[in-house]
């Protein structure tokens, strides 16, 4: 498990369970698809695939590409100003999100929100969180999170194309962040909370 955490230095990235071998392993790759080569090569390897886009056992799993996307949308949809890049840190330092990964399986790192109250319209949320957020810290691993290898990804057309591919699918029809899923969603959690 790793995540964000303000206990050692100041909003720097941490291990909570385990070490930060594979995290800084899929950082470093993020981070030279992002400067150097979008290769389908380097970016199907964050994925444990051979070049050709099939499962290789030699590879690790480092990210499950969806996972990152969809958690990157909510993120924009929410425009939650205090999280992953952080607006009260210049959105050059990371807040409120945690990454698992099961280092004995074939699934890669998934990142989730937390202390979001900061999204849709609560103060800082009124701006556009997409970015590209750029900074000082950005090619520090100390800072590493979803937000910059997203944005390292991007690089890729794959990437891009899946990206869009997932935004299809949770804006349009009746994906999760439409507008009658969400309130749908919404009236059935204050359904539960309502009795208390």
């Amino acid at each position: 498990t790793v995540k964000s955490s303000n206990h050692v230095g100041g909003f720097t990235t941490e291990a909570t369970d385990g070490n930060l071998d594979a995290f800084e392993d899929l950082w470093n790759r993020c981070r030279e698809i992002g400067l150097n080569d979008p290769s389908n090569a380097n970016y199907f390897a964050l994925q444990g695939l051979d070049t050709d886009g099939v499962r290789d056992p030699e590879l690790p799993v480092l990210l499950d590409v969806e996972a990152l996307i969809d958690y990157m949308l909510v993120i924009f949809w929410t425009g939650d100003g205090d999280a992953v890049l952080s607006n009260f840190l210049g959105s050059n330092r990371a807040n409120n999100w945690f990454g698992i990964r099961n280092r004995n399986s074939d699934e890669g790192f998934r990142f989730f929100a937390h202390d979001a109250e900061h999204t849709l319209g609560n103060s800082t949320s009124r701006e556009d969180r997409t970015g590209p957020f750029t900074g000082s810290n950005q090619n520090n691993f100390l800072y590493a999170n979803p937000q910059w290898m997203h944005q390292d990804l991007m690089a890729n057309a794959e990437y891009r194309l899946l990206f869009a591919d997932r935004a299809q699918t949770h804006f349009f029809r009746t994906g999760a962040l439409t507008e009658p899923v969400a309130i749908e969603r919404f009236n059935a959690r204050t359904d539960q909370v309502r009795p208390a």
